[in-house]
């Protein structure tokens, strides 16, 4: 079945859904729904992977920078470092954002339970769900010096708490109604957090074209040194050789240099021995020209790093699009919980944010892909 085509059964679902009195609701349409959401998550997720790599590169360049302990190399070893649980090597700087996000969709898992029909302890458990994730979350809120400060939890946590206790479904409706306020806010911090975001992409980012900056400094000195060893060039095809050599290396920094800069480019000539050394023959200059292939490369890859930063940039401005697409779909799904009597129009809002989702989603992941390609 085809996205377009599931659409007039997921109305006629949601609809019988909520007008119906009796029997069970057919649920197969609405997990058209439920599948782009899913696919959102992923795709926050891949957002936050992306993140995470980014930490744990400059914390291993720090490392390098520093060395363990002061020294180059690490004086001991703790055991409990290594652990199994994959979670425990997140900092929590990234695990607050990861737990933000799946607030959020365990959030939209309760409210899709309510809107299947499920039977009321299935609604709980997913409930439940819920408050495990909240629970998790709670310590890293308002860690010193990290992402989403300010983000308030207390009606939500308040709401799970009525809703796991409740013994009719109406009630742990309301409750979970009533925690949309805060999981809306979790989403704006969400959102508010995504300047810091992009400045640990682009760190990274930088960390590695600091390195490739330094390298194409350390191949043009030893082309220098190179050059100073030897006699000028005294033959036409030498001098041409030598002119040539040059030019490459200018180009070669000019490209990796911001226009407004390009002035501030030292002279790069491969000055001779101002005395004496050796001829300048065949071998000499097809070495320089063996340095200029490694400072031309090394450019290259400088360039996938600028790219990179700017693909990190345009990520950033997928993934609020996306959040802001979960935000819209949580709202009509909540709308449509709570039986408007304007149905039909919530319906069809419910169908066109589940497409327009799953097509941010698939924007978000592609772009993500395009970084990691970098």
């Amino acid at each position: 079945m085809t996205r377009l085509s599931c659409v007039p059964g997921f109305l006629a679902a949601i609809l019988t859904l909520l007008t119906a009195c009796a029997g069970p609701p057919p649920v197969r349409e609405i997990r058209v729904y439920d599948a782009a959401f899913d696919r959102a998550r992923s795709a926050g997720q891949a957002v936050l992977d992306e993140a995470a790599s980014a930490v744990a590169v400059k914390e291993q360049a720090e490392r390098a920078d520093f060395g363990e302990g002061g020294g180059l190399y690490p004086e001991s070893f703790d055991p409990e470092v290594a652990s199994l649980d994959a979670e425990t090597a997140v900092p929590d700087v990234i695990r607050v954002r990861y737990l933000a996000l799946h607030t959020v969709a365990d959030y939209n898992e309760a409210l899709l339970a309510l809107a299947e029909g499920r039977p009321l302890e299935q609604v709980q458990g997913q409930v439940a769900t819920l408050g495990q994730t909240v629970e998790a979350l709670l310590p890293l809120v308002g860690i010193a010096g990290g992402p989403l400060p300010g983000l308030a939890i207390g009606g939500l946590q308040s709401a799970i708490a009525a809703a796991e206790t409740a013994r009719e479904r109406a009630a742990v409706e309301r409750a979970i109604l009533a925690a949309h306020a805060d999981v809306d806010g979790i989403i704006a911090a969400l959102i508010a957090d995504t300047p810091d975001l992009y400045a640990l992409l682009r760190t990274r980012r930088e960390l590695e074209l600091d390195a490739i900056d330094r390298e194409m400094g350390d191949i043009w000195r030893s082309m220098t040194r190179l050059a100073s060893a030897h006699r000028a060039a005294s033959g036409p095809t030498q001098i041409r050789q030598i002119v040539e050599i040059e030019h490459r290396a200018r180009s070669t920094f000019a490209s990796t240099t911001p226009p407004s800069q390009l002035g501030s480019l030292p002279v790069l000539t491969l000055t001779p021995a101002s005395q004496g050394g050796a001829p300048l023959d065949a071998a000499a200059i097809q070495e320089l020209g063996s340095h200029a292939d490694r400072l031309e490369a090394a450019a290259a890859r400088y360039l996938k790093g600028v790219q990179a930063i700017r693909l990190a940039h345009n990520a950033m401005g997928e993934y609020v699009l996306l959040l802001r697409r979960a935000r819209q779909a949580m709202h009509d799904l909540t709308a449509a919980v709570a039986a408007p009597p304007d149905a039909n129009a919530v319906l069809m809002r419910i169908v066109d944010s589940g497409i327009e989702l799953r097509h941010q989603a698939d924007q978000v992941q592609r772009i993500v892909g395009a970084l990691r390609a970098r």
